[in-house]
């Protein structure tokens, strides 16, 4: 109830200045938080008294699980956009189902900056090399060849 208090405060706080979305991983097992039942239940009621202009949510490692995130259509009624093991196809599914309003597909377009021409072409996609994440140069980001059109 405290987590959920003070997410609720912080939304409240940041609303009053703007636009405001959450980005939640109901499905991360790490650290204090073990995904069970008790959890699932606590995430359901946060999700359902959400009063935020969209929801982003993190899904499973084991990749994406169209129930799992139907399970918090139900309970969001706002834009809804998932993330976690997508790619074009799945994302496409995902949308056509009524899912998700959007994909987020954080690691393919870390290493494909021109990830939605690829997408366009049906080109292949570089793999991600999460060494050279977040490192400040042009290793992982730029460096792609480009896209043959």
């Amino acid at each position: 109830a405290g987590r959920r208090r003070l997410l609720a405060e912080v939304v409240e706080a940041a609303a009053a200045h703007g636009r405001v979305g959450v980005r939640l991983s109901p499905w991360w097992t790490g650290g204090l938080f073990t995904v069970d039942d008790e959890l699932r239940a606590e995430y359901d009621e946060l999700v359902a008294g959400l009063a935020v202009d969209y929801l982003h949510l993190r899904g499973p490692d084991a990749g994406p699980d169209f129930a799992a995130f139907a399970r918090y259509r139900e309970l969001f009624d706002g834009p809804l956009i998932v993330n976690n093991g997508f790619d074009r196809e799945l994302g496409d599914a995902v949308i056509d189902a009524g899912i998700a309003d959007a994909v987020s597909y954080a690691r393919h377009f870390v290493a494909n900056p021109d990830l939605v021409t690829r997408f366009a072409l049906g080109q292949p996609l570089a793999a991600a090399d999460p060494a050279t994440y977040y490192g400040g140069g042009a290793a992982g980001y730029v460096e792609q060849a480009a896209v043959s059109q």
